[in-house]
This record gives structure tokens, C-alpha cells and sequence, in this order.
């Protein structure tokens, strides 16, 4: 059996949810024949990609390699297929967005508003990629343009700040904390922390680890979640408390409450190449910087 995009296409869906259930079903497929096609990828690259027990579905090392490579192979694969539609179409213009999950809670959708509304027939495209990998799609053109928390360094590559937001303590909805405006990071030193893997957001995560120390004392991580879905979900379930971007307030999760921490904030970068020849990349790169500016000013 050869890996045919397919292939890649479920594995990411698996790998994003760690559920065959959820992936059966944003795949519209049934959840056998979801696991026969992980076991046959499984058995072509002869490694074991997910270790599974009747309770959880975690990625192996291989697994994690495979899904930042995956990411990539299906944003090119994506970009060729959709740019020869658009050519047999006769339709003009498009731009590949690389963005990280707090962006798409953020900032992502009242950009896209004020973009569409500019330039309607402009096609949009968007991936989410981690910070490192997303600067390597613009340096490799890949992607027009992209918003990390990790700036890194990348030759050809412009990275530019464009808002500061607040961290939040993410709390069960009746911990003592939980109807506070403000807090000091210093009132989590004694709680169980629910941390993301380092290597999914380096920047931010030792930001976070670092102001502990600083308050006197080192986190207690009792459970590493891959995504702000299953932290919310572990914290929800009065499991750990978390930390992570304010804009995971919207929209508000279920079960839990997101309360500023002082004097700790995340900065967002935008990156695109200076190279960038598209006629449609000025205008979203304007854009993007005045929804930023107002959106940080909106903030607590």
C-alpha cells in the first residue's frame, strides 16, 4: 500500500482530536473504517503512530513527527489542488493563512470580516500549523502569511508584533479564585497545573513557567493536554487549573472561567515574507494591524 493524502488527511484528524469517535465524525466516516485506515498507515510506515487504552488516545514520538510533517504535506497538497480550481474557474487571487488555535479565538474571525469585506473574491485558505513549522511554510512559500507566538528566525521571512493578550487562569467554574476580576499568578503556586507539551508552544510556555518561579514557586504539572479543547475539557472537570491566551473566553466554555493573571501577557506575531509579490497581501497585512490595535485596546 502506498500513503495517499487520504491517509495523512485521517491520521491529522485522529492526531487533532485524540478520539477516534470526534474524527469519524468531522471525517463523515464510520469510526471501523477510520481504524483500518490508521492500522494499514500504521503498518506501511511500520510504527506505531497512537498508543491507545480502553480510556485514551495518545500520540507516540513517530506520531508527533508524522502530524507536523502531515501539516505541511496537506497545506501544499491543498494549495495545488485548490489554485488549479481557481485557474479553471477564472478566479483571481488567494492567500494561505497559517494560524495558531488562540488565533482562531482571537483575532482570526473579525479580520476575515473586515478582509472579505474589501476584497469579497479573494479565496482564503487556512491552516493550523505550529509556530516553527508555519515560519518554514512562508520561508518556503508554502504560506502567504501566518500569526505565531514563537518569532524564531527565518531567512526571507518578516515577523512583526502586533498585540500583546493577556494570560488567563483557566478555572473550574467553582473554584474560590473563579469570580475574581484580576488575579496574581502567585494565587495558582499551590494548584495542579494542566499544561500543554513544551514543543507545541515553546515561547508561551516558558513565559508561563518562568513568572511562576518568579512568584517563588515551580508549577505542578499533573497532566499534559495537546490542544486548548482538552485543557478546557480537564479543567472543566475540576482535574488541574491552566493557563492560557484571553481570547479562549470566546466563546465561553462550558464549565469553566477564564480570569486575567496580572502583569502576564502573550504577544502575537505576523509573519509573511518581504517578497511577497501578491497584490492581495498588502491589504490583509493592513488590515490585520488595525484589528489588532483595536482588539488590544478592547482587552482587560
Amino acid at each position: 500500500m502506498d500513503v495517499e493524502l487520504r491517509h495523512l488527511r485521517y491520521f491529522v484528524a485522529v492526531a487533532e482530536e485524540l478520539h477516534f469517535g470526534r474524527a469519524a465524525v468531522r471525517l463523515v466516516v464510520s469510526q471501523p473504517a477510520l481504524s483500518r485506515q490508521i492500522r494499514e498507515l500504521e503498518r506501511e510506515l511500520d510504527a506505531e503512530l497512537f498508543s491507545r487504552t480502553s480510556r485514551q488516545v495518545r500520540l507516540t514520538r513517530a506520531g508527533e513527527i508524522l502530524l507536523e510533517e502531515a501539516r505541511v504535506t496537506l497545506i501544499q497538497a491543498d494549495r495545488t489542488l485548490e489554485a488549479a480550481r481557481r485557474a479553471g474557474r477564472g478566479e483571481l487571487g488567494q492567500l494561505a493563512i497559517g494560524y495558531l488555535g488562540s488565533v482562531a479565538s482571537g483575532i482570526l474571525p473579525p479580520l476575515v470580516q473586515a478582509y472579505r469585506a474589501r476584497r469579497p473574491d479573494v479565496g482564503l485558505l487556512f491552516y493550523e500549523v505550529l509556530d516553527d513549522k508555519q515560519l518554514a511554510a512562508i520561508a518556503d512559500r508554502h504560506l502567504d502569511v501566518g500569526f505565531v507566538r514563537s518569532p524564531g528566525s527565518h531567512g526571507g521571512v518578516r515577523i512583526e508584533a502586533i498585540q500583546q493578550e493577556p494570560l488567563a487562569a483557566v478555572l473550574p467554574e467553582e473554584h474560590p479564585l473563579a469570580g475574581q476580576e484580576r488575579i496574581s499568578l502567585g494565587a495558582l503556586a499551590d494548584e495542579s497545573f494542566i499544561l500543554w507539551p513544551r514543543y507545541l508552544s515553546a515561547a508561551v510556555y516558558d513565559d508561563i513557567i518562568a513568572a511562576c518561579r518568579q512568584h517563588g514557586f515551580s508549577p505542578r504539572i499533573v497532566i499534559e493536554a495537546a490542544g486548548a479543547a482538552a485543557t478546557l475539557g480537564l479543567v472543566a472537570a475540576a482535574l488541574g487549573v491552566s493557563v492560557l491566551v484571553y481570547s479562549y473566553r470566546n466563546p465561553r466554555p462550558v464549565g469553566v472561567t477564564l480570569v486575567p493573571i496580572e502583569n502576564l501577557s502573550s504577544t502575537l506575531y505576523m509573519a509573511w515574507r518581504d517578497d511577497n509579490r501578491s497584490p492581495v497581501l498588502p491589504d490583509f497585512v493592513e488590515i490585520a494591524r488595525a484589528v489588532a490595535s483595536r482588539q488590544e485596546n478592547e482587552l482587560p
